[in-house]
Formats: structure tokens, C-alpha cells, sequence
């Protein structure tokens, strides 16, 4: 199966579906959505509903700094 990879950026969040040597299969952008953190979770969830047959993991990527422990402390 595919994987779905979220760059998430200042200003719009980038997707793609994408094989585990790095072939993607097709890639879209959105506006980051800054209304609240409920809108920004949903769109996320959007997006993965919309692919969640063909995937079977899902990677992101930020411009937030992690502690250790995986929490992101700054974003």
C-alpha cells in the first residue's frame, strides 16, 4: 500500500501519496488552515479520509522543534 505524507508549512499544507522507495503517485497543497485548532485537525483528517483506503501509514513533516520524547515544543 501507499503513504500518505503531510508537509506542514507556514502557509500551506502539501500532500502526497507516496511508496516506501519514494515514488509519488500524486501530490496536492491546501491553505494551512489557522481558523482554530479544530479546523486545522479536520482539515488534516480531511484529506486522510479521502485517501484511507489506499494508504497504510502516514508520515508528517513540520517546521516545529521536538523534545526527545516526540512532543513538539515549537511550531
Amino acid at each position: 500500500m501507499e503513504k500518505l505524507i503531510f508537509d506542514i508549512g507556514g502557509t500551506n499544507t502539501k500532500f502526497a501519496l507516496m511508496s516506501t522507495e519514494g515514488q509519488i503517485f500524486t501530490k496536492e497543497s491546501v491553505p494551512t488552515n489557522y481558523e482554530s485548532y479544530e479546523a486545522y485537525f479536520r482539515s488534516l483528517a480531511e484529506i486522510a479520509a479521502k485517501y484511507k483506503d489506499r494508504v497504510d501509514g502516514i508520515g508528517i513533516s513540520t517546521n516545529g522543534r521536538m523534545e526527545p520524547d516526540g512532543d513538539t515544543y515549537r511550531a
